[in-house]
């Protein structure tokens, strides 16, 4: 909203939501690309026209007449990656696709590859080299298995089904082809046998029956790897792609012939190589660098909730404050989605820097209990916004006042919940009384002023975990800080830390004395109450506050948690070197599993009573006791054929059943 001054009247100030919220909203925006960007003209001249220009901070009495700045129009939100980051990922891609691509116009490469030269576009297509080079490489190994496993098989049923047909119908019909293809040599420019090998001159039903077997059961168990695995999701691809090739060629070759699918094999392993070449050598990224990356922005867009609580104290019960905070909320909870499965690759990663995939592993939890607790307080202020918004809703829809308009009329349509409704109303008109109001208002007022100290040290916090984190994070190869530098950084962020401890010490007794002077006239001399019990809901105002008090206290505390973890890594790691992996020995269980993203640390128990072997045991017994159990056992014949039942039609059956009848009908 801004704010318009005129000559002949008194100036008015800016709400202080207003300027609140726009930063916020910055902070937002920052958030949702992907690296940040520096303010637009039309946002400085926006924070200007709120009353944040050096102008009218230093003379509210002197007129200004600047123009209303046209509103830019904005690319969606999932149009919107013109920043530095995601354009570096967009010319890596491009580059690997137009190097793929000049393959198929070099006549050498050409007569190498064959006529499929332009699978290897569809394969930096499947697999571009847009992420880090562990996750490039680790899913360029599993389309390499997928097609050498299909390769394998596929010769292993050509081998097969040759010998379904014996020699010397064999050689009879390759006899019958060289006289068919003397007949015919003139009217073709391509060599004739050839023409007619592939026109199915030499096919044979047992050759083929062969193949179609053995290779719609490789299908079958590929797809059932698929579902079973879905980390394994281009093994099965690129597999049935390759199985393809010998079902459809196979069966009409006369002799044995293994390297057909040379012809899709060699395009793709070049593109792997020059797709693994762009990642290595234009903007590469290791895991622990995009973690630091993501967790950066993640503590960032955190900070923003703070401006948006001190307008909320302040401008209560005004809501303008509510579609900035949900735009915060959902992009916090977006960045933190986005955060969590490049954490389970950290293990895996060989990285160059400050701190180890270990060190970057026990951020984890201080920086998710920040969040927890900043969407608390967020989720908090949300909740009495849209309450203010319920309660005018209710009170522009009373029923009671239609059923007042239409007491003349003798027949009223019957309208359902009407009770639950009356109910609603009657607790809304005791909590919209006067003097309820204004104890809300009260609270709240008193709490932007108690406050303020506590989140101006919250806010320093997330600056100096942000600056840690951006620093460590951006200086690994050029600009490192000196020893000295670095030591006068850590001692910033030490004496963060204890000036947020100190401040979060005090704030507890400097909110309540606060709440208590706002409700004074509410008690007397001794402290206690002098209302009757009717008149209790006049204190709602104070059991807000200290529901928000409690809510900041929490977040404090969860700030000193991970500041502390931050320094205490600083002190640690002084120092830029190599980390090497340390989670190889999980790779079978992460490729295997079915989370998306491995347990790289699991949670911390110490706090919870753990059961010694004997005690489960004995569990154990005493509930298979209690289990009821079928008089008669089924025999093994009929366990196993229901077994084969259920295993045929579950989710992994239904999907391979699925694929086979489509590959048949292809």
């Amino acid at each position: 909203m801004v704010s318009h001054w005129h000559c002949d009247t008194e100036p008015r100030a800016t709400p202080t939501l207003t300027v609140d919220a726009g930063h916020a909203h910055g902070a937002v925006q920052e958030f949702t690309m992907s690296t940040p960007r520096e303010t637009s003209d039309s946002t400085t001249e926006k924070e200007s026209n709120n009353g944040n220009s050096p102008t009218l901070q230093q003379t509210n009495t002197r007129t200004t007449t600047t123009p209303p700045s046209k509103k830019k129009r904005k690319l969606p939100p999932f149009l919107d990656h013109f920043n530095a980051r995601d354009l570096k990922i967009l010319f890596r891609c491009s580059v690997a696709f137009w190097v793929a691509s000049l393959l198929i116009v070099i006549e050498p490469t050409l007569r190498t590859f064959g006529n499929a030269t332009f699978f290897g576009c569809i394969v930096v297509m499947f697999l571009p080299p847009s992420g880090v080079v562990l996750i490039f490489i680790m899913g360029g190994f599993t389309m390499i298995l997928g097609m050498a496993l299909a390769w394998a098989w596929g010769v292993i049923a050509m081998k097969a089904a040759q010998a379904t047909r014996p020699q010397a119908e064999t050689q009879a019909r390759l006899q019958l082809l060289g006289q068919e293809a003397v007949r015919s040599a003139n009217s073709t420019a391509y060599p004739a046998a050839s023409v007619l090998v592939y026109d199915g001159f030499m096919l044979d039903t047992r050759v083929t029956v062969t193949f179609f077997c053995m290779l719609c059961l490789f299908v079958y168990f590929m797809a059932r790897l698929r579902i079973r695995a879905p980390k394994l999701a281009l093994t099965a691809i690129f597999a049935w792609i390759v199985t393809d090739v010998f079902l459809t060629i196979g069966p009409l070759l006369p002799s044995f012939q293994g390297t057909i699918p040379q012809v899709l094999i060699k395009p793709a392993a070049a593109a792997l190589a020059i797709s693994l070449a762009c990642s290595m050598f234009i903007f590469p990224e290791s895991t622990s660098h995009l973690t630091l990356f993501s967790m950066h922005k993640l503590v960032t867009a955190m900070s923003g909730s703070l401006d948006l609580t001190r307008g909320f104290l302040e401008n209560y019960p005004n809501t303008s404050h509510m579609e900035p905070m949900q735009a915060l909320r959902a992009g916090v909870l977006g960045g933190w989605a986005a955060l969590e499965p490049a954490m389970g690759f950290l293990s895996f990663d060989l990285s160059f820097g400050h701190w180890s995939a270990q060190d970057i592993t026990s951020l984890r939890e201080p920086i998710r209990r920040v969040m927890v607790a900043s969407m608390s307080l967020l989720a908090f202020e949300i909740l009495q916004g849209r309450s203010q918004e319920r309660m005018k809703q209710l009170s522009s829809n009373d029923i009671r006042s239609q059923e007042l308009a239409q007491a003349e009329e003798k027949e009223k349509k019957h309208m359902y919940g009407r009770h639950q409704v009356m109910q609603s109303l009657n607790l809304l008109d005791s909590l919209r009384e006067p003097e309820v109001g204004q104890s809300v208002s009260d609270s709240y007022h008193a709490l932007s002023q108690a406050s303020n100290p506590l989140l101006e040290a919250c806010k320093e916090a997330f600056q100096a975990i942000g600056h840690s984190i951006q620093e460590n994070n951006s200086r690994r190869w050029f600009g490192r800080l000196s020893a000295e530098d670095f030591a006068r950084m850590r001692q910033s962020h030490v004496d963060v830390l204890e000036h947020l401890r100190e401040e979060r010490a005090r704030f507890p007794n400097v909110a309540n004395e606060a709440l208590f002077a706002s409700h004074q006239h509410l008690f007397d001399s001794n402290g206690k109450f002098h209302g009757h019990a009717s008149q209790r809901h006049k204190l709602v105002g104070m059991f807000f506050g200290f529901n928000f008090e409690d809510r900041l206290l929490v977040l404090a505390s969860a700030l000193i948690r991970a500041l502390e973890q931050i320094t205490l890594l600083e002190k640690e790691r002084p120092t830029v070197r190599l980390w090497f992996p340390t989670g190889l020995r999980k790779f079978g269980a992460w490729a295997f599993g079915g989370s998306r993203a491995p347990a790289v640390a699991a949670p911390d128990l110490g706090d919870f009573p753990q059961a010694d072997k004997e005690t489960i045991d004995e569990v154990q017994q005493s509930f298979s006791s209690r289990v009821h159990k079928p008089v008669r056992k089924r025999n093994k014949i009929s366990a196993m054929i229901l077994g084969f039942g259920h295993w045929l039609s579950n989710e992994e059956g239904i999907f391979a059943m699925r694929i086979l009848i489509a590959t048949l009908a292809a």
